[in-house]
């Protein structure tokens, strides 16, 4: 009776249980235990375990097991099935103890991602996607943000077709996005090109230099810019009147055949900084291997510019082509400081446009500003779209 009690009793240990009591692994007990793995004294072991497992709901496996220990111990003493549930419900314990641990970790991760995700979230629609989409709905007003808005369709897209300022403005936009971005990423390379490749000693002081002018505020440079551009007193008349020439205080942005191609060095000036950084982190993941190789077959620093190192860094490349681009129609910043788009509109863009519609002193024109903005919008997607289809991306190993 007594073998035939503790053999029913083990049949009920589960595998957290067995270690609780300190049954090894191999001993009689663990030996009688396999013994009746297949029987039907085995069913509460095999629920535990694959509680234990995570196969079957943990509190499901965990009421059947504990079913099948009272109704099939009726025929043992009341203390074998007594001490028999009593080991049962010590293995149930480690089940829901490692079980309330995934549950923690489950609800801690759960908690995280809400605090990580929600305010950045939040903080997108309310200020990015609410703004965009309010602004798809003002296009179709006559709203000057003061008195009652008038619904008019898509008029004012269609004057917009007609606007001639609308189409000024693009033309100035056009000559700039072709000239900074080809000067702003061939003037940065060249420089990272030297800084990388050559050993100066200067190179760490270069470094910072360069990068200084990504550290000034837009209105810093543009002031800057419009004392070297002055008439009187400026930098830029001096230098020239060094060489000969008498410039009789001419002033380069009050003039409507020069002020357009002058705001482009404070453009490209301002940019130049941000592009050497990034060039030079590119460049330095380039094997020196192949610059020696190259050397050894007597390649000039240009050729290997051009045919090792461009090639190599082309994805970088294109990515800072595509910010350049557009962060020129984009920006206006430079412009309104040094002219606000005179002279006669000669440096008008179509960002400055918008926003001297929306907020000038003039008049203001919500609706109208609005509908430019939906154009600016789809500009920038054209944009985009060309520079991919230009410069695809290519995926190359070292």
């Amino acid at each position: 009776m007594k073998t035939h009690s503790w053999l029913s009793i083990t049949a009920f240990l589960p595998p957290a249980a067995l270690y609780l009591f300190d049954v090894p692994p191999g001993s009689p007990s663990q030996t009688r235990l396999a013994w009746n793995k297949n029987s039907a004294t085995s069913a509460p072991i095999g629920a535990i375990k694959h509680a234990l497992e995570g196969k079957i709901d943990k509190t499901t496996a965990l009421r059947n097991a504990e079913r099948e220990c009272l109704g099939r111990s009726n025929d043992l003493p009341a203390h074998a099935r007594e001490r028999g549930c009593i080991v049962l419900k010590a293995g149930s314990a480690q089940v829901s103890k490692k079980t309330s641990g995934y549950g923690k970790a489950s609800k801690q991760k759960a908690v995280f991602l809400i605090v990580a995700i929600v305010p950045s979230f939040l903080g997108y629609v309310l200020f990015t996607l609410y703004p965009n989409l309010m602004s798809v709905y003002y296009s179709l007003l006559q709203w000057d943000g003061l008195t009652d808005a008038v619904f008019v369709g898509l008029d004012n897209y269609l004057y917009m077709f007609k606007d001639q300022f609308v189409w000024r403005a693009l033309y100035h936009n056009l000559i700039y996005i072709v000239v900074v971005p080809i000067l702003t990423v061939f003037i940065s390379l060249l420089l990272a090109y030297l800084l990388n490749n050559k050993s100066y000693k200067e190179n760490s002081f270069y470094k910072i230099l360069y990068f200084f002018t990504n550290v000034l505020s837009t209105v810093v440079i543009a002031l800057l810019w419009s004392f070297i551009f002055d008439g009187s007193f400026g930098l830029l008349n001096g230098l020239l009147e060094l060489f000969g020439m008498k410039m009789n205080d001419f002033y380069w942005l009050g003039n409507s055949k020069t002020a357009l191609w002058a705001l482009i060095i404070p453009m490209v000036w301002g940019a130049v900084g941000l592009y050497v950084v990034i060039f030079i982190n590119a460049m330095s993941a380039v094997p020196k291997s192949l610059y020696e190789a190259a050397l050894l077959e007597g390649a000039k620093s240009m050729t290997i510019l051009f045919k090792i190192t461009i090639p190599l860094i082309r994805n970088v490349i294109r990515v800072c082509v595509v910010f350049i681009v557009l962060g020129t129609l984009k920006g206006f910043e430079i412009i309104m400081i040094l002219t606000n788009g005179g002279p006669e509109g000669s440096t008008d863009v179509i960002g400055l446009y918008m926003f001297n519609l929306a907020f000038g002193k003039e008049a203001h024109s919500y609706g109208y500003a609005s509908a430019i903005g939906m154009l600016l919008f789809v500009i920038l997607i054209g944009a985009k779209l060309i520079v991919d289809k230009l410069y695809p991306a290519e995926d190359l190993e070292y």
